[in-house]
């Protein structure tokens, strides 16, 4: 078992691991897609974890909080991807 507990469980271990290579990327067009990257992969793991619906100010809320307020896409003016579009392949598995 681990010896610490993340917060948010729910994002796994690899989620951090992600979050300290983009903070080694030097600002631009690259790290701010690979930031978006990740925050659609925390929504994803989000919603696969509690099963509902969340809103993007939650995601960018945990990132900030897991980057050490490094990282803040509240101000992007950039949405996340729908939920719908996130879980479709889950949902069509179940069909």
């Amino acid at each position: 078992y681990p010896k610490s507990a993340s917060k948010y469980r729910f994002y796994g271990n690899n989620i951090q691991n992600m979050i300290d290579v983009a903070l080694t990327w030097e600002p631009g067009e690259k790290r701010e897609a690979l930031e978006f990257t990740i925050a659609n992969h925390m929504k994803k793991c989000y919603l696969n974890w509690n099963k509902d619906t969340v809103d993007d100010v939650v995601i960018f809320s945990h990132l900030n909080e897991l980057s050490h307020n490094q990282i803040d896409l509240s101000n992007a003016g950039e949405a996340l991807s729908e939920s719908k579009n996130l879980l479709k392949k889950r949902n069509t598995q179940q069909n």
